[in-house]
Formats: structure tokens, C-alpha cells, sequence
């Protein structure tokens, strides 16, 4: 069980903390290489716009788990706490709808991509556009549990307010 609590917290900041640790790595291997050697290393380019875009899929996943996700918050200020929780239901929703469209359009990109290889590195494309898939499919589960948590929120606070009201 604490294996899963911690996977639910820091899967996602793991995956991009050591795709930004790679990238940094690459690149500054890179410029000590065009510094000091006069010569470039043909791959690193290719490898960090990879691993960026792969970052980026993880990203979605751990902005809508820690409720970092484009709001309209402003206008969610207004709103009672009941107010609040149903705007993120129902904004979790259409995050849900989207994941779940990007996965379908995704997936068919993977298949087209089978036999593209990359430019300067030894994997085929669908590599990269299936790591982007499984981005796309973790930032719908996330957007699930979101809505999952939001519910049982708002059903504890309705029976505070009402057993406070009993009392």
C-alpha cells in the first residue's frame, strides 16, 4: 500500500525529474564536446527535444494531480465550496473526454510511426509517441481520480454541515 501512495505522489515528478537530469547531462556533455573538441555530438539534439516532449505528456499527468491544470480561478473564487467542487467535476470531465480522445488519435499515430525511424538514434518513432501515449492515458486516470476525490469532498462536507446543523 505505501508502495502505491507513494507511486500516486511521485511517479510523474520522478519520470521528468530524470528526463530533465538526462537532457542537462546530454547538453552539457555537448557543449564541452563543441568547446573543447571543435565537434558536436550528432544525437544529443534529437535525444533532448525526445526527452522534452516526453516531459512534457508526463507533465499533464502531474499538473491535473496536484490541481496545477489551466483554471478559470478567478471565477472559481467566487463560488461556495460546494460551487468549487463541482466546477472541478465537471472541468475534470472535459479533461477526461480530451485524454481519452488524445488517446484514441495517439494510438493511431503510434501504429503509422512503426517504421519511421528516428534521425540520429537507434529506435523507431513509435518509441516516442508511445511514451507521449502513455502520458495522454495517465493524465485521464489522473483526471478520473481528481473527480473521485472531488466527490468524496463534497460528500464530507455536506455531512459536517450537517451533522453542524444537527447540533
Amino acid at each position: 500500500m505505501k508502495v502505491i501512495r507513494w507511486l500516486d505522489k511521485y511517479m510523474e515528478a520522478v519520470f521528468i525529474a530524470a528526463g530533465l537530469v538526462v537532457m542537462v547531462a546530454v547538453m552539457t556533455a555537448q557543449i564541452f564536446y563543441r568547446k573543447f573538441f571543435g565537434a558536436s555530438i550528432i544525437w544529443s539534439e534529437e535525444l533532448c527535444r525526445h526527452i522534452f516532449i516526453c516531459s512534457a505528456c508526463w507533465g499533464l499527468a502531474y499538473s491535473i494531480r496536484h490541481r496545477m491544470a489551466i483554471k478559470f480561478d478567478m471565477i472559481v473564487n467566487f463560488f461556495s465550496e460546494r460551487g468549487r467542487h463541482i466546477f472541478e467535476i465537471i472541468s475534470n470531465a472535459i479533461v477526461f473526454v480530451f485524454f481519452v480522445y488524445m488517446f484514441r488519435a495517439s494510438w493511431n499515430v503510434v501504429v503509422s510511426m512503426r517504421t519511421t525511424k528516428a534521425t540520429s538514434l537507434p529506435y523507431n518513432l513509435d518509441v516516442l509517441y508511445f511514451v507521449s501515449l502513455i502520458g495522454f492515458v495517465l493524465s485521464a486516470l489522473r483526471a478520473l481520480q481528481m473527480i473521485v476525490v472531488d466527490i468524496r469532498e463534497m460528500r464530507l462536507e455536506q455531512g459536517q454541515n450537517k451533522k453542524e446543523g444537527a447540533v
